[in-house]
């Protein structure tokens, strides 16, 4: 998805392809990045992720041993950096400093309350940055808009997933919002940075530029909101969490094909 979203970032950034050599390395960059910090995350995290059961980890599972995930974090950080080499300085800086902040959330700052959730948040924001960097050398108003509808949606996912692993996190000694405020409190955070994500979504509609009053974007961006106002009550109460993350998923899918739609059509 963070490889898709870069290209979406270039796409509406430039207004329309800008290449397809521009458009694999501003895919792949994101991806071996994601797969580096996805890998170290479950390097750190692995004696909380057998508290939590998580069965969908291979570490968990003792199908892979530490040292295979530091292996392979290490080989896609660099093959990530490399990738964003290719492109611009730009987007090498970029990179480096998410690969930073992947490292350093995994070794420290997913202890740290609101910090991890925000490093988290800002990774689903950052590809679409990256993306219009890549394409015309800076970030266009739109992609800001896009960025920052990511952004709150992933802030909102990640103290879901926090209230989900309170259990574990407590047990390893973890400051996270909910085990600071409580998990009532940090739910109802949860559903209002979801509910602010909703609202900007439809902001390109109202702005000048190829998202002006576009029917096709404003149908998939309401449908994307009609989506998150469903599950805003799960939210809100603090159930059923793993489905309401993945419905979020779902929605920011569908904002992510608007753009592209509105910027293409």
């Amino acid at each position: 998805m963070l490889g898709v979203s870069a290209v979406v970032g270039e796409i509406v950034a430039f207004g329309g392809f800008p290449g397809f050599e521009l458009m694999v390395l501003g895919f792949l960059s994101p991806l071996f990045i994601e797969m580096g910090a996805f890998a170290i995350n479950d390097y750190f995290d692995v004696d909380a992720d057998r508290i939590n059961k998580r069965a969908d980890r291979p570490l968990v599972r003792g199908d892979l041993v530490p040292g295979h995930a530091l292996g392979l974090s290490v080989f896609a950080f660099l093959a990530g950096v490399f990738t964003a080499s290719l492109i611009s300085f730009s987007c090498l800086l970029i990179v480096l400093l998410f690969a930073f902040l992947s490292f350093y959330y995994a070794w420290f700052l997913k202890k740290v309350a609101v910090l991890g959730n925000l490093v988290i948040a800002f990774s689903m924001a950052v590809p679409f940055l990256f993306g219009s960097v890549a394409a015309v050398g800076s970030v266009s108003a739109f992609v800001y808009l896009l960025s920052l509808a990511a952004f709150l949606l992933g802030f909102g996912r990640e103290i879901m997933k926090s209230i989900q692993d309170m259990r574990g996190d407590k047990l390893t000694g973890r400051r996270t919002l909910p085990l600071l405020v409580g998990r009532e409190s940090a739910a109802w955070h949860a559903s209002f940075f979801m509910l602010l994500s909703s609202f900007v979504l439809l902001m390109p509609f109202f702005q000048g530029g190829f998202f002006y009053h576009d029917w096709n974007f404003l149908a998939l961006a309401v449908s994307a909101d009609y989506i998150l106002l469903l599950v805003l009550p799960d939210a809100f109460k603090g159930r059923r969490l793993e489905r309401a993350r993945r419905a979020t998923l779902i929605a920011m899918s569908l904002a992510v094909i608007g753009f592209l739609v509105g910027a293409l059509y």
